[in-house]
C-alpha cells in the first residue's frame, strides 16, 4: 500500500533579477524550487505589468513608477501553503534636458552646451567626428568648436541612481558654399532592430573629392569613404549619430556636413503565461502575456485561431497538443515565442503520481506492481528504492518490482525530467 505521498519541504523562496531595477525595466522572478507545489500566486507590486500571475514563472515584470514594490508569492501543494515577500526599490529614469547657444552661420564657430537637468554623470556625444578636436566630454557645461557647415546631432546622457537616458538635439550649421550639400538616405528609414543590416545611399554630389563616413557607435563597419557605404548594422540598441563628410575640398567653406539620427531598438523578449484547467472539454484557457503596455500582440492558438488582444481567452473544444505562439512587436522589432497546451478530456491529477499493488500479503520477497496514473509525460525515471528489483525503471506502466529486503521502501518517480513524487511503500 502507499502510506502516504511527500512533495518535500514547501517554500516560496523565490529570485530576484534586479532589486534596484529602472521604471520601465525588465526584472526577472524565478521560482526555483521544485518541493512539490501544485500552485503559486504572484502579487508583484504597485504599478507592475504584469501585476499579478498563478503560474510558477519565470516572470519578466517592469513597473511605470519609482518607489518601493512588495511583492509576494504564495505556493501551495494543496495541504500546506507558504508565503514570502521581497521589496523592490525602483529607481525613476533621469530626464536629461540642456541647451546648445552660440553663432551657427559661420565656421569655425564654437557653441556652448550646458546641462540643465539634474544626475550624477553627464556623457555628451557632439556628433562631430571631422573637426580633430574632442568630440565627447564627460563635463556638465562644455564648449565646442565646429569647423564645417551642415547639420549634426549632439547628445546628452545622464545617469543618476544607475539609470541612464538620452537627449538629442540638431544643430544646424548655416555657413559655407551653399552650393555643396552633404545629403543621404538610410533604408529603412529612421529606425531599424539590433542586428539587422540597413544600406545607405548619397544623394549629394558625386564628384565630391572629399567623403568621409561615420555610423554611430558599435556599428559594423564603423566608417567609410566609399560613394555609397556597404551595408551597416549596430550590435547595441539606441540612438545612432550617422555623419557623411563631402565636398570639392580647398577648404572649409568647399566641405559640408550632413547627419542623421538614426534609431536602432531591441527586440523584446517574449514569454506568456496561461492559465485554466486543460483536463476538460470545452477547455478554457487564459493567456496573460509577460511584458509592459505599449507593445503589439498577435496571438496563433495552435488550432487555426488568432487573436491581437492584450489578453485573450481561448475555449479549446478538441484534445490534443495545441503549440499557443504569441508575436511581440515594438518599435516594428517582432520576437515569437511558443508554448505546449496538452488539451486533456481526462480526470485524473496534474502532478505526477501513481499507484503500488501488491501480488501477496508477505513483507519479505513482496512484489509490486506500479502504474503510473497522472498526464501524459515526456520521460518517465523511477527509483524503486533499497534492495528492489529493478532497482529503477524508464516505462510508465505494469513495471513488476520485487524486493528482496522488508520495507518501508522509498519510491521516487521524475516525469519530464523535472516534476518528481515520492512515496513510502510499506
Amino acid at each position: 500500500m502507499i502510506s502516504y505521498i511527500s512533495y518535500g519541504q514547501l517554500n516560496a523562496i523565490f529570485n530576484v533579477s534586479n532589486s534596484n531595477p529602472c521604471t520601465d525595466e525588465g526584472v526577472i522572478f524565478t521560482y526555483p524550487n521544485n518541493t512539490g507545489a501544485t500552485s503559486w500566486k504572484w502579487n508583484f507590486g504597485a504599478d507592475a505589468f504584469p501585476d499579478s500571475s498563478s503560474s510558477s514563472g519565470p516572470h519578466i515584470v517592469s513597473y511605470g513608477s519609482a518607489g518601493a514594490k512588495t511583492v509576494t508569492l504564495t505556493v501551495s501543494n494543496g495541504i500546506t501553503n507558504d508565503t514570502r515577500t521581497a521589496v523592490i526599490n525602483v529607481q525613476a529614469s533621469p530626464s536629461p534636458a540642456f541647451t546648445v547657444t552660440g553663432l551657427t552661420n559661420v565656421i569655425p564657430t564654437t557653441l556652448s552646451f550646458n546641462a540643465t537637468s539634474g544626475g550624477v554623470t553627464y556623457d555628451y556625444d557632439f556628433g562631430d567626428r571631422f573637426s580633430g578636436n574632442y568630440n565627447t566630454s564627460n563635463s556638465r557645461n562644455n564648449s565646442k568648436q565646429y569647423n564645417f557647415g551642415g547639420n549634426y546631432f549632439a547628445c546628452l546622457t545622464v545617469a543618476a541612481n544607475n539609470c541612464k537616458a538620452t537627449e538629442c538635439k540638431e544643430i544646424i550649421i548655416n555657413a559655407g558654399n551653399n552650393s555643396i550639400q552633404s545629403k543621404f538616405n538610410i533604408s529603412p528609414s529612421k529606425s531599424t532592430c539590433v542586428g539587422n543590416q540597413v544600406s545607405i545611399t548619397e544623394m549629394g554630389i558625386s564628384s565630391s573629392t572629399v567623403r568621409e563616413w561615420h555610423f554611430g557607435s558599435n556599428a559594423s563597419p564603423t566608417s567609410s569613404t566609399s560613394l555609397n557605404p556597404p551595408v551597416v548594422s549596430w550590435s547595441t540598441p539606441g540612438p545612432k549619430i550617422v555623419t557623411m563628410k563631402t565636398g570639392t575640398g580647398g577648404n572649409n567653406a568647399n566641405i559640408k556636413v550632413g547627419s542623421i539620427l538614426y534609431y536602432v531598438y531591441p527586440y523584446p523578449t517574449s514569454n506568456f503565461d496561461f492559465e485554466g484547467n486543460a483536463c476538460q472539454l470545452p477547455s478554457t484557457i487564459n493567456f496573460k502575456p509577460q511584458q509592459q503596455a505599449g507593445y503589439l500582440y498577435n496571438w496563433d492558438f495552435g488550432d487555426g485561431t488568432t487573436s491581437n488582444s492584450t489578453q485573450p481567452s481561448k475555449t479549446y473544444t478538441t484534445t490534443g497538443t495545441k503549440n499557443a505562439t504569441l508575436a511581440i512587436t515594438k518599435n516594428g522589432c517582432t520576437t515569437y515565442y511558443t508554448r505546449t497546451i496538452n488539451i486533456n478530456n481526462c480526470n485524473s491529477n496534474t502532478k505526477p503520481s501513481f499507484t503500488a499493488t501488491a501480488s501477496n500479503n508477505h513483507c519479505l520477497a513482496q512484489k509490486y506492481t506500479f502504474n503510473y496514473t497522472g498526464l501524459p509525460a515526456s520521460s518517465y525515471l523511477w527509483n524503486f528504492g533499497l534492495g528492489a528489483t529493478p532497482p529503477t525503471s524508464t516505462s510508465s506502466t505494469q513495471i513488476v518490482v520485487s524486493y528482496g529486503t522488508s520495507g518501508p521502501h522509498t519510491v521516487t518517480l521524475t516525469i519530464n525530467g523535472n516534476e518528481t513524487v515520492t512515496s513510502i511503500i510499506k
